[in-house]
């Protein structure tokens, strides 16, 4: 129930960011002021660390990360479940992420205010997709092994803030409007909820067929 509960909100966050977007209001008014706001405070450290951190949090870096560690983590638990959650989550958020862009085709903002090339559509931004799906799934599966709830919230919390950093990297660099990352991240995040509570019901599954006296269809 709290896996479908969070589907159901995240999907509706998305839904409300794509309803802004596509008639520029609401979330959608942020987008200006927000890039004029960061363009006039970029500093040459800043760029760098930020191009850094957008470099290291793109789609292919994260999707070979989430790969590495899915097998991982498949390897030290004896179980292919976390490779195969691995390769869904990235594999789902990559082309669900192209499929939107496409449907919404939304453009980019102006390349003059841009200190980073990008090309394609804005909406919703594939880094801050990516990350947040990746993270979070990463984030469940590696606190699913650790028995302190401080442990676990550590994990939660470096896996938002590293997902934080990605999106706002986008929106610095001024290859993507605000809503592009917060849509991203909505849809990141319901993905990563779509896999878990998948994730969640086969393990129970395979668990109660395990147990003495169930029954084996």
């Amino acid at each position: 129930m709290l896996g479908l509960s969070v589907i159901a909100l995240t999907a509706a966050v998305t839904g409300a960011v794509v309803e802004d977007v596509t008639d520029g209001h609401g979330t959608a008014v942020l987008d200006q002021p927000v890039a004029a706001f960061v363009a006039a405070r970029r500093t040459g450290a800043l760029t760098a660390v930020m191009g850094g951190v957008s470099a290291a949090g793109g789609p292919v870096v994260l999707a070979a990360v989430t790969a590495a560690a899915g097998v991982l983590l498949a390897v030290l638990r004896r179980h292919r479940g976390p490779a195969v959650a691995a390769a869904v989550t990235v594999a789902g958020s990559t082309a669900l992420t192209a499929v939107f862009k496409q449907a919404l085709g939304r453009p980019r903002p102006p390349l003059a205010g841009a200190v980073a090339a990008a090309d394609g559509y804005a909406f919703p931004s594939a880094h801050a997709t990516v990350a947040a799906a990746a993270f979070g799934v990463l984030a469940y599966l590696c606190a699913a092994g650790l028995r302190s709830w401080a442990a676990r919230a550590a994990t939660w919390g470096a896996a938002a803030a590293l997902t934080a950093l990605v999106g706002i990297s986008r929106v610095y660099l001024g290859v993507h409007w605000t809503t592009d990352v917060l849509g991203g991240w909505a849809f990141g995040a319901c993905w990563a909820a779509v896999v878990i509570t998948g994730w969640t019901a086969a393990a129970r599954r395979a668990a109660a067929g395990r147990l003495p006296g169930c029954a084996r269809r």
